[in-house]
């Protein structure tokens, strides 16, 4: 991968996680406001997609290794260490953390053999369901490097997934989504093929696309759960953004968010620890919610202070980065 890429997909990778922390806020308030709550709403029309394109962006050179089954399970085990390893990690100390507290805090549901199945058999509703991207990714990449060992053609699994959406899926391990974000691996896959993101015009690109995306939110409002219409607005406000860091690159402005975006599993894993506590804390002491200015604050500490702990502290520990981050995050 070109550096002029590699910096695309990491400052890409810095919106989407600044999509998710801002996302994950209206649910640990109270009372969000209604502009939280409607930022919310469209942010999760797309910005999963995202990830998940870029995702298949970033492995665009890892099928020329796959050759061989022995290749293949090599890259199965890879790819279970950096996503499966830390979301295991994260549900048993959640599992331990709530089995000491509850003997002193109530909790909706105690520890019983049936949470902890939840974890693992239906992710998205477990306790560890805000980090279901992790599982779904690990699946997304073992089904669709599968795929290409049979036939190494984005451009025909981009197609056939597209049509895959239309079968109702079972949820139970987290395959209704694995299928849902399928096409979008294989549309980044495609894009890193064929050099797509480096020929695309940002700025015709970010008017098509977001023009498609407002009509296709406005217009098919009703029609939005059907699979094609929602595949269609996670596309265009997917390449909306991408169109808009490619811009955001060619005037030198991108180093901040590709610096974001290269902490991003850190962010993704350590930020609701961040929200949690600074929102329930100030309601245990004040009974109501932060203005907004303090929900800023703690919004903005949702990125740089997993930053901070990875630079001091977990970085310094092979153990913990494996455990936590699945492997050491690359700083440049």
């Amino acid at each position: 991968m070109n550096r002029q890429l590699s910096e695309l997909v990491d400052a890409g990778k810095g919106v989407a996680i600044i999509l998710v922390v801002i996302g994950h806020v209206p649910g640990r308030l109270e009372h969000a406001p209604p502009f939280l709550q409607a930022s919310k709403d469209i942010i999760y029309l797309f910005h999963m997609p995202l990830f998940m394109c870029l995702a298949g962006v970033a492995s665009g050179f890892t099928s020329a290794r796959l050759v061989s089954l022995p290749d293949y399970a090599g890259f199965v085990w890879r790819k279970f260490e950096r996503l499966m390893v830390p979301y295991c990690t994260l549900s048993v100390a959640y599992f331990v953390l709530q089995w000491v507290a509850q003997s002193f805090m109530h909790f909706k549901r105690p520890i019983d053999l049936q949470l902890i199945l939840t974890a693992f058999v239906d992710p998205g509703l477990g306790p560890m369901g805000p980090l279901w991207f992790l599982y779904v990714l690990f699946e997304v990449s073992v089904l669709y490097y599968a795929l290409e060992m049979v036939v190494k053609s984005p451009g025909l699994w981009c197609v056939v997934s597209v049509a895959l959406v239309s079968v109702s899926w079972p949820q139970m391990f987290g395959i209704a989504s694995t299928f849902h974000l399928l096409p979008f691996f294989a549309l980044g896959r495609l894009c890193c093929e064929h050099a797509i993101l480096e020929k695309w015009n940002p700025w015709i690109g970010l008017v098509t696309t977001s023009l498609v995306f407002c009509a296709a939110s406005h217009l098919a409002t009703p029609l939005v759960s059907q699979p094609y219409v929602s595949l269609l607005i996670a596309a265009a406000g997917s390449f909306a953004c991408l169109s808009a860091v490619r811009l955001i690159q060619g005037f030198g402005r991108h180093h901040l968010l590709a610096l974001i975006g290269r902490y991003s599993m850190a962010i993704y894993v350590l930020h609701l620890l961040v929200l949690v506590l600074f929102f329930r804390l100030n309601w245990y002491l004040n009974g109501a919610d932060m203005p907004l200015l303090g929900t800023v604050s703690v919004a903005l500490g949702g990125f740089f202070i997993p930053i901070t702990l990875v630079e001091r502290g977990i970085a310094k520990s092979r153990l913990l980065t494996t455990l936590l981050l699945g492997k050491p995050v690359r700083t440049g």
